[in-house]
């Protein structure tokens, strides 16, 4: 049934297209159960950070995850030096005054071995979890599906 929609769809709007349906036994965008390696050393994920009034952010890198993380705590809470408004979770954290430990603050929800799957898990991340801190206003990848 799916697989006749996207068809349907994909005829639709490309005419000249075909879909080629590729069956997997799991699908990618699971998060692994075990994780080889801490965390914090993990690349191409996506996160979450949730704040201790409840606020919480979606993000994706492709860079290890603790150099990503450090950078959203403004160094005048980590090193009470100064630090510019660089990203939501930098904004409502010099805001609010909230404190913030990056252990238990943030958190990998999925990891995937390409940047375009990465987008996509993001965009399905925020469309589910619907963060108050993702102000962007469109997301990188768009999920307007016709289901």
């Amino acid at each position: 049934m799916v697989n006749r929609r996207l068809r349907t769809s994909l005829a639709r709007a490309y005419p000249a297209a075909k879909l080629v349906p590729v069956h997997r036994t799991t699908c990618s965008l699971v998060q692994s159960k075990v994780d080889r390696y801490p965390s914090h050393v993990n690349s191409n994920c996506v996160y979450k950070f949730t704040c201790i009034c409840g606020s919480s952010y979606i993000g994706r890198t492709e860079r290890r995850a603790h150099l990503r993380f450090s950078e959203h705590v403004p160094k005048s809470l980590r090193l009470k030096g100064t630090n510019s408004y660089s990203s939501a979770i930098t904004r409502h954290l010099l805001d609010t005054g909230h404190e913030v430990e990056i252990e238990k603050s943030f958190k990998i929800i999925n990891r995937q071995r390409s940047s375009i799957l990465l987008k996509f898990a993001e965009a399905i991340s925020i469309k589910r979890l619907k963060p108050d801190l993702c102000v962007q206003k469109e997301s990188v990848i768009s999920l307007s599906l016709p289901w």
